[in-house]
């Protein structure tokens, strides 16, 4: 079972977490990022982090407590269900992000300045709205009788069945690493080698103006954050993955009691890790470190985080 120790640490987690999304939202929808044409997507990682941990960490700090699962079948399905559609939003997100900045930076020189400062405010809320439907269909399925969320072996979390070892649960499973991890990582992993190909294009540098290679300066500092946003989310959400892969194909979980929670927590982790990986690739970062050692509040919210358009 959990305990007061595990409690404190969903506690700390919980909180620091939504400070971070806080402080990060407040960032992005500041005049001088909100027409930054990737703010909508690192808007939408920041509300399906708030999602994980509103839907998880009070329960699971409860039932740490309580040293038992509060709330019911109800408060079960529930739960599983909006940390499954977060977690799907996340990567599927991420790969939008990559082919954004492919489809961006890939502009001839001519035409690049007119075509990005067209609004494109419907389009991306398209994209956006699709990456929720997806991501909830997705996940559906358990709540439709394929599969179903249950209660995991810590008491503290509920996730799909992995353990079951019948064709359905087996196949939904399969289904859904396809679907919302393999399929993503590999639409990331080709627009990186795409990306990667461009900017090391000896072409660009004899061809194109030098407003053109700023915008392309630019967009290499947003893809370093990106890259390492998304490494950091595959190396939380990687274990647990491949745990609930051997879980199902064992037809029990690898390891029982506290043990257990350690895959399914670590994963969730990655809410609270993405703000921290945003701060550290942030080419301002040294700003923000002048304007705290002056004490100056104003100057440092003014330089925590800013992207150029």
């Amino acid at each position: 079972m959990a305990g007061p120790a595990f409690a404190v640490f969903v506690a700390f987690t919980f909180v620091f977490g939504l400070m971070a999304q806080a402080l990060t939202i407040t960032i992005f929808v500041r005049d001088e990022n909100r027409h930054f044409k990737l703010s909508p997507y690192f808007v939408n990682l920041v509300v399906c982090n708030l999602l994980l941990l509103l839907s998880s960490y009070p329960l699971a700090f409860i039932a740490s407590v309580k040293d038992a699962w509060v709330g019911g079948e109800i408060a079960c399905q529930a739960s599983g269900y909006i940390v499954s559609v977060a977690a799907a939003v996340s990567f599927v997100t991420m790969a939008f992000f990559t082919m954004e900045i492919y489809r961006h930076v890939t502009k001839t020189d001519i035409t690049i300045n007119e075509r990005i400062q067209t609004k494109r405010c419907g389009k991306t809320a398209k994209i956006i709205s699709f990456i929720w439907v997806y991501s909830c269909v997705c996940v559906a399925p358990p709540l439709l009788g394929w599969s179903s969320m249950t209660e995991q072996s810590g008491h503290t979390n509920c996730a799909p069945d992995w353990v079951t070892q019948d064709a359905e649960g087996l196949s939904y499973l399969i289904f859904l690493v396809i679907a919302v991890f393999l399929i993503p990582m590999a639409v990331t992993a080709m627009f990186f080698i795409k990306l990667y190909r461009y900017f090391h294009n000896p072409q660009i540098d004899v061809n194109a103006t030098p407003s053109f290679l700023l915008k392309i300066e630019r967009y290499k500092m947003t893809l370093k954050v990106v890259f390492a946003a998304i490494l950091a989310n595959a190396l939380c959400w990687s274990p647990y993955a491949l745990y609930s892969l051997v879980s199902s194909f064992k037809g029990e979980e690898m390891v029982t009691g506290y043990q257990s929670l350690i895959p399914a927590h670590f994963a969730k982790i990655s809410a609270v890790v993405n703000p921290i990986v945003y701060w550290i690739f942030n080419p301002r970062k040294s700003t923000f470190i002048r304007a705290f050692r002056h004490s100056n509040a104003k100057n440092i919210l003014s330089s925590a985080f800013s992207f150029d358009h």
